[in-house]
């Protein structure tokens, strides 16, 4: 996949967010996850959308190691949300 394909499956994947369509952004995503591996941007849109998929034990453990490797303030305040969100 090269980068112009990318950039297009990662704006679809967004678009599929804003409708609510988590599930199909994810899947969009992870296979993005699988040629671009640690793109935080990729990670964080994952976290984002296993969040509103109730997964969020898989979004914390994103955000941890989004904050770990990148001191990423967004995902900081994601797993923030989720931690004072408690269990669904």
């Amino acid at each position: 996949m090269d980068a112009s394909s990318a950039r297009k499956q990662f704006n679809n994947s967004d678009q599929l967010f804003r409708q609510g369509r988590y599930a199909e952004a994810l899947t969009l995503l992870l296979q993005l996850n699988q040629v671009f591996q640690n793109n935080k941007d990729i990670l964080y849109a994952m976290a984002l959308c296993m969040k509103e998929l109730g997964r969020n034990e898989d979004a914390k453990r994103i955000c941890h190691d989004l904050i770990r490797r990148f001191g990423h303030p967004k995902a900081k305040t994601l797993l923030a949300h989720i931690e004072t969100a408690g269990p669904m």
